[in-house]
């Protein structure tokens, strides 16, 4: 039963047709990606982000000039491990999600790692 419609199935399309549509299947399948309306913010690289944004966050806001030299340098290594992972995250997930408003929107709201530069 399946080869006999298989086969009308190519007779009335025939095989330009055949080869039209499976083009535009295949064009068209990238766009239901997003098409429920969802964005990409559960996506595990974005809550890798996030997780590491929020420690950026956090760790650079335990600054405070009275600290000792070793427990500023402290401070500085693990801000410059979370806010440096997070900003090279940052680069690859503005480019990858360059559509998804939710997800640029969520980027753009930690400052600390737009604004980070490697400690001296």
């Amino acid at each position: 039963m399946v080869a006999m419609q298989t086969a009308l199935f190519g007779r009335l399309l025939g095989d330009s047709m055949k080869t039209t549509l499976a083009m535009l299947i295949a064009m068209l399948l990238p766009l239901t990606a997003f098409a429920d309306g969802t964005s990409g913010l559960d996506r595990p690289e974005v809550v890798r982000f996030v997780h590491n944004a929020d420690l950026c966050d956090h760790i650079a806001g335990e600054w405070d000039p009275d600290m000792t030299k070793k427990e500023k340098r402290t401070i500085e290594k693990k801000v410059d491990k979370y806010c440096g992972m997070a900003q090279k995250q940052r680069t690859k997930l503005l480019k990858k999600y360059k559509s998804d408003a939710a997800v640029l929107n969520l980027l753009n709201k930690y400052d600390s790692v737009k604004d980070y530069s490697l400690s001296p």
